[in-house]
């Protein structure tokens, strides 16, 4: 039995590939020297699907941000630098797609079946969602991965060349022919080594790897074929003119890309083949023959081609209008073109399709074409993103990063996370039924993992249950996070307008406060109007959004809901900042200190003992009363189950600490910096019952002359700016409360 050793492709979890065309070589080789090398590296014959299937693969997977979440494939941090990226990117990390891990699994999913299914081939993806909803950056993202995947060894691609020189005459004084269609150099074997090589080839695939088996698919190009059976008819052998050689990425093959908005949008001819290379016509004078015409997507002469990589129609469904949807479903459904109406060309591409939902509807309800289409398609629907934690990582990573490194400007601390992130799911979330009885607020916080104040259910089966209900629609009905939500181009537009917004604040109000360290911190731009402004304004917020977020008019639809997006996403913000404030005054110190003494005793409070050791080693009578107040002050309906969980970390997990001087301290602290529940209930009883009393003098305990609990800010992310009014504000709060 041979060792089933062929795993992984390739698998670098930490690395990044960068392209580089100056060292970019061509290689040729006999067709022999070719097996001995696809036996080295089989994935050299890979088709389309593996071949994209491998390249997303090789950098791994991470764990999801959420439990209920699937793993996050890290080739969505784009880890390729390439000359040929969109937007002026070139290095790495500079894509960096976040939230969107359950479209990108159900891809993985399908590119696994079409890879070992052959049928499976025969649908394309169509990713359905709003503007600015990483449809293209995904799909360009796949590209570059697999640009990337192509520099490799075990990525690369080959075909054949007909060398012609001493016969050049039968071909029109053609000294080389390069197979446009980029037919795989084992089609020039023959049938019988093939099969044999397969075998062994295919014996050694580990169990798990099935995707990775290689199939005969046997296909020659219209060209390659007139130019053996020309050969032929001379009494050449052909064998003896063919060469193999490797194909560079974006030289020789590269995604295409058909655009509505762009010139000749889906030109038959690019699409379907029959155009005419002028050289070779200038020498062949015929524009049918085989050696004359570009082959569409099929492959093309002098010009990089699709095939074996990506073909990705945007705006997909407008091809209707163009009378061209019926054959583009034809061609993916045979993968098979016939250019000219005689000549017959293979499709090897992963095809993928963009639209909204709109457009989706339209053409989904024709009666013939619409079952058609249906049945021929993989559904990705790709909403604007609903988990404020994924939504906060996209924008620190790709927006707000760079403005704190290239501008030197000041971003305060829960300015991403709490507001601008919970602002653009509130948005886009669908309002919960009333019987459910939480509120579009408590259904962001849920989906982000939290468990809201008062929550009256299990986090868990609440969050499946609301999932559900915005799931299990028709694609047309779907609306939660395609029907409303902000764009993400509105948040890479608000760099300049938050810029301007900072240089309109006189300088001497900015001297005030200003950091030295920065030119200047957005703490300093009033939220509330500046957002109202900029929403009210922006041309990319449809109508529907816009209301939800600043109108505030009595709503008009069924569970539409009244509070305006952003005064919730402005309080939570204030909260978060407030909380800040009193944890500086608290000092972490005390806040440990609670934690331990909580841990202490309700572990033996569920052991059924009534004392227990404080710190000092005395034994001391429980104080039930502090932790009933702890377990009120977590905002939890089943405090005995919060009791019972917190008392079984100290049971099952003090033993990981026993090597430090005081194991229950440092289980409070880790308990302390992983689990935002517990965290919650120690600072807000901390809050209620302990810092009143330590604040004699508000006026100094909120001022920015406290230095004690300035530094303590700094230590939180804050700047001199912000730290300042965010003890202004807690003050202000205060006084309101008062």
């Amino acid at each position: 039995m041979p060792e089933k050793d062929l795993k992984e492709v390739v698998f670098m979890p930490d690395d990044v590939i960068r392209i580089d065309p100056d060292g970019f070589r061509k290689k040729e080789m006999s067709l022999n020297e070719y097996i001995e090398h696809f036996i080295q590296y089989p994935s050299v014959a890979f088709d389309a699907y593996q071949r994209l299937y491998a390249a997303l693969r090789m950098f791994g997977t991470e764990e999801p941000s959420k439990p209920w979440k699937p793993k996050r494939w890290k080739f969505l941090d784009d880890r390729i630098e390439s000359p040929w990226k969109r937007g002026g990117a070139v290095g790495p990390f500079e894509i960096y797609l976040y939230g969107i891990e359950e479209p990108v699994n159900e891809i993985m999913k399908y590119l696994e079946e079409a890879s070992m299914n052959i049928d499976a081939k025969a649908r394309f993806f169509i990713l359905i969602g709003p503007p600015s909803s990483a449809k293209t950056d995904l799909i360009n993202l796949m590209s570059y991965t697999l640009d990337g995947f192509g520099t490799l060894l075990e990525g690369e691609l080959y075909t054949v060349k007909f060398n012609l020189e001493d016969c050049s005459d039968l071909f029109y004084g053609l000294k080389e022919v390069v197979c446009p269609a980029h037919d795989n150099p084992l089609n020039f074997v023959p049938k019988d080594k093939v099969r044999e090589l397969l075998k062994k080839v295919n014996e050694r695939v580990h169990p798990d790897y099935k995707w990775r088996e290689i199939k005969f698919t046997y296909s020659r190009c219209p060209s390659c074929q007139y130019i053996i059976q020309k050969l032929k008819d001379h009494g050449i052998s052909w064998e003896d003119k063919i060469s193999v050689v490797n194909l560079l990425p974006q030289v020789d093959v590269a995604m295409e890309e058909f655009r509505p908005t762009a010139e000749k949008a889906y030109d038959p001819q690019r699409i379907f083949g029959g155009s005419v290379n002028m050289n070779r016509f200038a020498k062949i004078l015929s524009k049918d023959h085989p050696l004359v015409i570009d082959f569409g997507i099929g492959g093309g002469i002098d010009r990089p081609s699709p095939q074996h990589h990506i073909v990705h129609f945007s705006e997909m469904y407008k091809a209707h209008e163009l009378g061209l949807l019926d054959e583009i479903l034809d061609l993916i459904s045979s993968r098979n073109l016939k250019v000219l109406g005689k000549y017959d060309v293979k499709i090897d591409s992963v095809i993928f399709g963009t639209t909204n939902l709109e457009e989706y509807g339209k053409v989904s309800s024709l009666p013939r074409l619409g079952e058609y289409l249906k049945s021929r398609s993989y559904k990705i629907p790709m909403g604007y993103l609903l988990v404020i934690d994924d939504l906060a990582q996209a924008l620190k990573k790709r927006i707000f990063e760079k403005m704190s490194v290239n501008r030197n400007i000041h971003v305060p601390p829960h300015y991403v996370e709490r507001f601008l992130a919970t602002l653009g799911v509130l948005s886009a979330l669908d309002v919960p039924e009333s019987e459910m009885k939480i509120t579009l607020v408590q259904k962001a916080l849920i989906y982000n993992d939290e468990v809201p104040y008062g929550l009256e259910r299990e986090l868990e089966e609440i969050r499946e249950e609301l999932r559900r209900a915005a799931r299990t629609k028709p694609m047309e009905e779907l609306t939660e996070g395609i029907k409303y939500g902000i764009p993400f181009r509105f948040y890479q537009d608000l760099v300049a307008k938050l810029m301007l917004a900072l240089e309109k604040i006189p300088e001497k109000a900015k001297a005030e406060i200003l950091d030295s360290n920065y030119r200047g911190c957005l703490s300093m731009v009033n939220i509330k109007n500046f957002y109202d402004e900029v929403i009210r304004t922006y041309d990319g917020i449809n109508s529907e959004t816009r209301r939800r977020l600043v109108d505030m008019r009595a709503p008009t639809e069924r569970n539409e809901p009244v509070q305006v997006a952003l005064d919730e996403s402005y309080e939570l913000y204030v909260q978060s900042v407030i909380r800040d404030v009193n944890r500086a005054i608290l000092g972490e110190e005390k806040i440990l200190n609670l934690a331990v003494k909580y841990l202490a005793q309700v572990y033996e409070s569920e052991l059924g003992r009534k004392e227990y050791k404080d710190p000092s080693g005395r034994v001391v009578p429980i104080d039930y009363k502090f932790l009933e107040d702890v377990e009120k002050a977590a905002g939890v309906v089943n405090r005995s189950e919060f009791r019972k969980h917190f008392a079984a970390h100290v049971k099952y997990r003090l033993h990981d600490f026993k090597t430090e001087k005081y194991p229950m301290r440092e289980l409070a602290r880790s308990l302390l910096n992983e689990d935002n529940l517990f965290r919650r209930a120690i600072e807000n009883y901390a809050m209620e019952n302990v810092l009143p009393s330590m604040i004699e003098d508000v006026s100094l305990a909120y001022s920015p002359a406290n230095e004690a609990v300035m530094q303590e800010l700094y230590k939180l992310g804050y700047c001199k700016t912000c730290a300042s009014l965010a003890l202004q504000l807690a003050a202000l709060r205060r006084k309101d409360k008062k």
